[in-house]
């Protein structure tokens, strides 16, 4: 903590002492509403080796300025232009802007408090006075989330859609599936997995963005984890489409009958609840296609609505 003092001496043999006090303090802040929140931070100022009969804070009006954060307060004018611009880089460059503050003054005694100054007096030989500085901030995050949480997270999301949600499944797998033919190994390169690999590094990258001290994290965070589990059960879903797909277009190759007695060694060993829900027909796995693809689509438009209004 740095301080410098003003002394002012009256005719009446009144020493008015004006300080400037720069603090540096921890403030616990809320992030569940990120980039939406407003944050509150507690300052207290007290003096523990004074008692209230020596030294006595006031809650002066002055001290509700902005200026008086840095020390404008009872200093030259020139200073206070450079005071406000201080304050604007301290501000913006911590991501809040300073909307409000509040003071209030307690009298402690033992472990007891009270803002009553006829209580107070009685106590005033062991009583210490308390300013409790109420800030206010508000965020100012600017361009800083879209490029960094929401955009990349969109943007994957989009790009897992398209990949699943294609009508054709074998021109789905071509771009699902980037092939580079070395001899005889061949690579493949599944735009889901990538879209899984891009949100695991997002996910890190905010998560390492958060402060130290919160007591809750963004939503943002919370949606991400959320759309990073549902690419793991898109990729599955996109293999199990289109390996039905092949079963059904051979049974219907085959011109078999309903009873599905041909499906082979591969289904008898299949346990009873999954064959239970496996479609009877190329329209059925349409028809369930098309349910997905209309709960993505309305999932997909949530997300651009939750991630940037």
């Amino acid at each position: 903590m740095l301080h410098n003092a003003i002394y002012t001496l009256k005719s009446s043999g009144l020493l008015i002492a004006e300080l400037a006090v720069s603090i540096k303090a921890a403030c616990r802040i809320d992030l569940r509403n990120y980039p939406n929140d407003n944050q509150t931070c507690f300052i207290f100022l007290f003096t523990p080796t004074y008692s209230a009969s020596s030294v006595t804070f006031s809650t002066f009006s002055a001290m509700l300025s902005k200026e008086s954060l840095q020390g404008s307060i009872g200093f030259s004018e020139q200073s206070v232009e450079e005071d406000r611009s201080n304050i604007l880089n301290t501000t913006i460059a911590g991501g809040f802007k300073l909307v409000g503050m509040n003071v209030q003054r307690f009298y402690a005694y033992g472990e007891f408090f009270t803002v009553n100054e006829s209580v107070a007096a009685l106590f005033s030989s062991i009583a210490n006075t308390v300013l409790r500085y109420e800030i206010c901030l508000q965020r100012e995050v600017g361009g800083v989330y879209a490029a960094t949480v929401s955009i990349p997270i969109f943007c994957i999301t989009a790009m897992a859609f398209v990949a699943v949600t294609l009508p054709n499944v074998r021109i789905s797998l071509l771009l699902l599936v980037f092939k580079i033919e070395f001899i005889f190994i061949y690579f493949f390169f599944h735009f889901s997995i990538i879209s899984i690999i891009l949100m695991l590094l997002q996910n890190d990258r905010m998560s390492k963005a958060i402060p130290a001290d919160f007591d809750s994290e963004p939503f943002c965070v919370g949606l991400s984890r959320f759309l990073l589990f549902q690419l793991v059960i898109m990729l599955v879903f996109r293999v199990w489409f289109a390996l039905e797909t092949d079963r059904l277009s051979q049974l219907e190759q085959k011109k078999l009958g309903a009873d599905g007695t041909s499906t082979g060694q591969s289904s008898a060993i299949l346990p009873q609840f999954v064959l239970r829900f496996r479609p009877a027909t190329l329209a059925a796995l349409g028809h369930f296609q098309f349910f997905v693809r209309c709960l993505l689509a309305i999932e997909i438009v949530l997300v651009f609505w939750l991630l940037f209004f």
